[in-house]
């Protein structure tokens, strides 16, 4: 069986999946405009060209579905949140399976907007957020965040704001972009996640984590984390809300722990996420659950157990060197480094994150000069 895994070509995160797949008797191929991360790591038998969703939604799709056909791909993953929406919206005309359940689910879940009123229909805690309108601004004062409604129709990240005046001139700077600004109200806590995979009569793999740093702060992404035992009333409201969304396949829901103890659900990922390593290691082998739940092959249910650990190194040094004890952090996240699961570095491939890391830093190296002229 056979399953090809499309990105934009400078994506770390299908890299993880890659190796979890080809680990578990997949054979890997990789899609992207030009040849990417993935591409290159030994758990991927072929490379194949195909057009970027930039180049227009059609083209996109067509150029998928040629390679499906011509190569005899039986699964194919997507990468980023448009190219999954224009997948999913062409699935009648495609040759081969889409990895999700209803469109409508698909679409819903990726309106942060729209999410989070269905979220707590479903007995999820959300922070209060809507339309970046003046009244919503002057309502939640600040800090706030604004961010697109949907990375599918603009890509411009979420940030956070102390003065709301500021927050409403990103919102307009957004819907300049095309996209849907939202506005929700700061929350500060502990970043949580719960990942599965769910089949036709619900989850088959499971795994719960908390970040015990992000990069960037105060809102970014999981630099290291670590599996928790799966709180069964969180695990509920998940298995509701997916449901609700008629969803099938891998989510990734992500929440902050308040004070007050109970999670606000602030996104949910359809795609193949960052710390994905981190649930492979702890034995929720997504990657081939869902592949199987979209082949139609028998899964196995798997839940994470609790201790396993995540890094994303460079995130990680620079949040430890941030944080109010930088000597400590410093030294946790020198010693976690060789026996953390990794989204790209790892024993059998040892040179594939340093060369990301090498290109990385001559992109940004010859943006600054292009600018300094």
């Amino acid at each position: 069986m056979k399953v090809l895994i499309v990105d934009q070509g400078r994506d770390r995160t299908p890299v993880a999946s890659a190796r979890a797949l080809a680990a578990s008797g997949w054979t890997v191929g990789a899609a992207s405009p030009e040849p990417s991360l993935c591409s290159r790591s030994s758990a991927v038998s072929a490379w194949h060209p195909i057009v970027h969703t930039d180049e227009g939604e059609e083209r996109f799709v067509a150029s998928v579905d040629e390679v499906v056909a011509r190569h005899g791909y039986d699964v194919v993953f997507s990468g980023w949140e448009a190219a999954i929406a224009a997948l999913s919206a062409r699935r009648d005309q495609l040759s081969f399976p889409i990895g999700y359940g209803s469109h409508d689910g698909v679409m819903l879940a990726m309106d942060k907007g729209a999410l989070a009123p269905v979220a707590e229909e479903c007995g999820l805690g959300v922070p209060r957020t809507g339309p970046a309108t003046d009244e919503l601004f002057a309502d939640l004062g600040g800090p706030v965040i604004v961010k697109p409604a949907s990375q599918a129709v603009c890509g411009m990240e979420a940030r956070d704001f102390d003065d709301p005046d500021a927050g409403a001139a990103y919102a307009r700077e957004i819907q300049a972009a095309g996209g849907e600004a939202i506005a929700q109200e700061m929350i500060r806590g502990e970043l949580i996640a719960v990942s599965a995979v769910m089949g036709d009569d619900g989850i088959v793999t499971i795994a719960q984590q908390v970040a015990e740093l992000v990069w960037p702060q105060p809102i970014g992404v999981t630099a290291r984390g670590v599996t928790v035992p799966i709180d069964s009333e969180l695990r509920s409201g998940v298995e509701r809300l997916l449901r609700r969304l008629s969803w099938r396949g891998l989510a990734d829901i992500q929440f902050l722990l308040p004070e007050d103890g109970r999670p606000r659900l602030i996104d949910l990922n359809g795609r193949l996420y960052g710390s994905i390593a981190l649930a492979i290691r702890a034995g929720a082998n997504h990657p081939d659950a869902w592949a199987r739940v979209t082949a139609g092959l028998p899964v196995e249910p798997r839940e994470g157990k609790p201790g396993a650990r995540y890094q994303w190194f460079s995130r990680d040094l620079r949040a430890s060197l941030s944080s109010r004890r930088p000597l400590v952090e410093g030294a946790r996240c020198l010693a976690i480094a060789a026996t953390a699961s990794h989204s790209l570095w790892s024993w059998r491939e040892p040179l594939l994150a340093p060369r990301f890391l090498l290109e990385q830093t001559g992109r940004k190296t010859r943006r600054r000069l292009s600018g300094a002229r």
